[in-house]
């Protein structure tokens, strides 16, 4: 992925990883979210590599918009 831009504008369910990432690889650089009702992506990924998962709730670039 070169870059990614998420429209959340349903809020988002904080159990469910955005991208689920098992046994591959990814190139991940660039995430912006625009967001409409605050309730923005809470759990960015979650990367499973033979049988070891690794997760990221890291926030990304957030515009909160009214």
């Amino acid at each position: 992925m070169s870059g990614i831009f998420a429209d959340s504008n349903q809020g988002w369910d904080s159990k469910v990883p955005a991208f689920v990432i098992e046994d591959s690889t990814v190139t991940h650089a660039g995430t912006n979210e625009r967001n409409f009702n605050r309730k923005p992506i809470l759990f960015w990924f979650r990367e499973t590599q033979k049988g070891e998962a690794r997760e990221s709730q890291d926030r990304a670039w957030v515009y909160l918009s009214r």
